[in-house]
């Protein structure tokens, strides 16, 4: 005898939900930690501390149990709601340079409201909503795989109205707009920072020919001063888990500050018109940095030397990064005595350097590629094989002297956005140098070249 088989239980009948009250018990106990986090952060206290790391471990606490109860409740607005509040109460939980973490949490916090509404509206309204904003984010990642130009062929104009008008926000918050067309036609230049990084170190610094130490004129003991070379991203450093994560984390992070219009092309600017006159005022040029329309450069300055970053670059980005720097290299150092020295971050002079792709006569060593852009209507010279990471195939431009707060020292400097040449020069000897390095001349006011240091090694 066939039995008869019906439908499938459902699943709240099989394995039935945890209760309402518990939920809410362990939203409630998410809450409380995170807001004793929140109420931590009221004593003011600064930095990496003991107060810090226990306001970071209620957070991830409290973000976890309330996680928790949300997948045992999916269906209830009021877990959605409450889940929500707690993203939002964990940013003021979060120390404050745990900027990136307070980001995530107020995405967090502000999907889970979203999903509250979702949860609350009928079945209709969220199917209409989901769909919408699927099409949506296709219809991103369509205009940004149809937007970079094809050779001399300009990007449909459908695709860069939606671009500025539809997607821009959306598109650079989840980073939609790299790697399109990254290989094809042309991959374009490799990004680097070249950080220029000066310390004060809280030794006293003493005559070379006495052994005294130097003071002040009122009488205070002269620190010692440094300073360094940091290239972001290095693999030789900065590769250091086997999936390579802290290294392509920070090639992202110089990716994210390549995007500048050239200066020829841009709208005419009170900023640009300041940036030129400045330059004009320098036509000797600074520390022997060449001027791009002095003597042998032609009769006009060269506005295609003239990279000024996108707004939200120069307004947020390099002042974050500036800051983050000034966090990370002050602190102690061991000497190889086994002292330790304590260095203080006082500025950091930031270089966008673009990494130029040979071509296969510049690679073979018939074209130098500064030729064309320094000395126009020369034939070009025969250098012999160049190597790939030849000093004159990167082009550092100034974006800046920053102090530990991230804040630009010198908005009027002449230099602020121009291009510093690295210079191909024919070497007099097999010892001797084939390049001028005008970007270490002008960072530390001398030949202590970045080159020197660092040759190849990416």
């Amino acid at each position: 005898m066939t039995q008869a088989v019906g439908p499938p239980a459902p699943t709240f009948d099989v394995v039935p939900p945890v209760s309402a009250p518990t939920v809410f018990r362990t939203l409630a106990a998410a809450a409380v930690a995170v807001g004793v986090a929140a109420a931590l952060g009221l004593t003011g206290e600064g930095g990496p501390s003991a107060v810090s790391s226990v306001r970071l471990v209620l957070v991830a606490g409290g973000a976890l149990a309330a996680a928790v109860a949300l997948t045992q409740r999916s269906d209830d607005w009021r877990a959605w709601a409450a889940a929500g509040g707690i993203g939002w109460l964990a940013v003021a939980g979060l120390p404050a340079h745990w900027d990136t973490g307070r980001l995530v949490a107020g995405v967090l916090g502000t999907l889970g409201l979203a999903g509250a509404g979702l949860a609350f509206a009928p079945a209709g309204w969220r199917y209409a909503v989901l769909s919408l904003f699927v099409l949506y984010h296709f219809g991103s990642l369509l205009t940004h795989t149809t937007l970079p130009e094809t050779y001399s062929s300009p990007p449909p104009w459908v695709s860069t109205q939606a671009a500025n008008r539809l997607y821009s926000d959306y598109s650079r918050f989840l980073y939609l707009i790299n790697a399109y067309h990254f290989y094809s036609p042309d991959p374009g230049p490799a990004s680097h920072l070249f950080l220029y990084i000066e310390y004060q170190t809280d030794e006293d610094d003493k005559d070379e020919k006495t052994g005294e130490v130097k003071r002040t004129a009122d009488g205070r003991p002269v620190k010692v001063k440094t300073a360094e070379w940091v290239n972001m991203p290095q693999r030789t450093t900065q590769y250091r888990d086997p999936l390579g994560m802290t290294y392509y984390r920070r090639l992202s992070l110089t990716e994210l500050v390549s995007q500048a219009p050239p200066g020829g092309v841009t709208g005419a600017s009170v900023e640009k018109a300041n940036a030129v006159q400045r330059r004009r005022d320098n036509q000797l040029g600074l520390l022997g940095v060449p001027v791009p329309g002095a003597v042998g450069y032609g009769n006009e300055i060269d506005l295609s030397q003239y990279r000024v970053p996108l707004p939200h670059i120069r307004r947020q980005l390099f002042p974050s990064y500036a800051r983050h720097v000034a966090r990370v290299y002050t602190g102690p150092r061991k000497r190889a005595d086994g002292t330790t020295v304590q260095y203080t971050v006082t500025r950091v002079k930031m270089f966008r350097v673009e990494h130029r792709v040979l071509s296969p006569n510049q690679f073979l060593g018939y074209d130098n590629p500064l030729d064309v852009q320094y000395h126009p209507g020369q034939p070009p010279r025969k250098m012999g094989l160049l190597s790939p990471y030849h000093p004159s195939t990167y082009h550092p431009y100034y974006v800046g002297e920053y102090d530990p707060d991230g804040e630009l020292t010198n908005p009027n400097d002449p230099l602020l956005y121009w291009l510093l040449p690295v210079e191909y020069v024919p070497a007099a000897g097999r010892d001797q140098k084939s390049w001028q390095d005008y970007m270490s001349r002008y960072a530390t006011g001398n030949d202590k070249a970045f080159f020197f240091q660092w040759e190849g090694k990416e």
